[in-house]
């Protein structure tokens, strides 16, 4: 369990990321962008993702592993909505109805993710100055939390908390909610809860 003092300091270094995020995605799309880190929360597994009203609505999953010194998996998950919002305003167009991604849109979702992932992790490994690398981003689109339950699983092979980092894209035309879930390994788990200052 991570202390609140924990989290406190979990979160200025998850709005260090989104802020180099955003001007990442800033230079990308040559239009302002800002993300906004609303919360950062220790969250148990069987927790995630929240209960979503329409277990049968098609969502799409973004998620990639992170080796290194601080190994895990970090993940985001868009409803199909936000996901068509997040991809219109990166100038492609997704489909509302079959939810079909063409490759272009496929594309701008996994430079997109892998913005966000990479400077996450980059933010928090040099604060803790230890190294992070996060794979290629895979895409998987799915029927209600179907991806989620497959990774969520996983992990929970070796822990059974995750890092819930709760934030919002914000640029014109686009303005998806963004819950970024950090799925670490519990020696990463370890490494955070020490270096952080953590007591226990």
């Amino acid at each position: 369990m991570l202390e609140q003092k924990t989290l406190e300091e979990f979160a200025m270094v998850a709005r260090r990321g989104a802020e180099n995020a955003g001007e990442t995605l800033s230079r990308w799309l040559h239009r302002p962008v800002s993300i906004e880190v609303s919360s950062v929360d220790l969250i148990r597994l069987d927790l995630i993702p929240d209960q979503a009203d329409d277990l049968g609505a098609t969502t799409v999953t973004l998620a990639s592993r992170v080796n290194g010194e601080l190994p895990g998996n970090v993940v985001v998950q868009l409803s199909l909505a936000d996901a068509a919002s997040l991809v219109g305003a990166l100038g492609g167009k997704l489909s509302l109805n079959d939810g079909a991604i063409g490759d272009m849109e496929r594309s701008m979702l996994q430079e997109t993710a892998n913005i966000l992932f990479s400077s996450l992790m980059n933010s928090l490994a040099h604060h803790l100055g230890l190294n992070a690398v996060p794979y290629a981003p895979a895409v998987m689109v799915d029927i209600g939390t179907a991806a989620w339950d497959m990774l969520l699983l996983e992990a929970a092979e070796e822990a059974d908390e995750a890092v819930v980092v709760t934030a919002r894209l914000v640029c014109p035309g686009c303005g998806p909610t963004v819950r970024l879930v950090f799925l670490p390994a519990p020696h990463a788990l370890d490494v955070i809860r020490q270096e952080l200052g953590d007591d226990r």
